[in-house]
């Protein structure tokens, strides 16, 4: 499995076996859930201000290939969105398999500096999260908790079953949130 984080050109998509836009891929009524915890040496407010930030989200969050924060563009067109906060896109790969386009127009659900980061898709992939940021300044560390549920892309699921998937992105959610770990213990980003 291999996240991509540029856009796939013609070349780039023959090296990675094909691509599937966004456009051809249908969900399915299976949820896929993880729950990740890490404790991280930093306060709940850099752990949170990490994630809050699309650039430093894109840096650790590897399959995010683009982030629009559509409020931000919404004020420059003069245009309201009614509480819409970002439109993701995200490629994943399994194995061999043609990449994926999977693309989501989410709101913000719960937003509290330091403690909660929520989301919940409105438009494209059926897709719910939440990092949750609980500090022990004691123990000076912070216990960061991800969690999402989203649907499974049928047109994988004509290949792979629902558990295999599940386990490649739990492995991958895993390698991004050390990656996190990393940039908020070093302060360097």
């Amino acid at each position: 499995m291999r996240a991509h984080a540029s856009s796939p050109s013609e070349a780039h998509v023959a090296d990675v076996g094909g691509y599937t836009p966004f456009a051809f891929v249908h969900f399915n009524d299976q949820e896929l859930m993880h729950d990740i915890e890490v404790e991280v040496k930093a306060s709940a407010l850099m752990c949170y201000n990490l994630w809050a930030d699309p650039e430093r989200l894109q840096e650790f969050l590897e399959f995010i290939e683009d982030y629009t924060d559509l409020n931000a563009k919404a004020e420059a067109e003069k245009v309201e969105v009614d509480g819409i906060t970002a439109g993701i896109t995200l490629m994943y790969r399994f194995g061999t398999y043609p990449t994926l386009e999977l693309k989501f127009v989410a709101n913000r659900t719960d937003d509290v500096p330091g403690e909660v980061f929520a989301f919940e898709s409105v438009e494209g992939m059926p897709i719910v999260g939440a990092v949750e940021f609980a500090e022990d300044v004691e123990a000076d560390h912070t216990k960061v908790r991800f969690r999402v549920v989203y649907k499974m892309p049928v047109e994988l699921g004509l290949f792979e079953e629902s558990v295999s998937v599940r386990n490649n992105v739990e492995w991958l959610l895993r390698k991004y949130l050390g990656k996190f770990k990393q940039m908020a213990e070093s302060g360097v980003f």
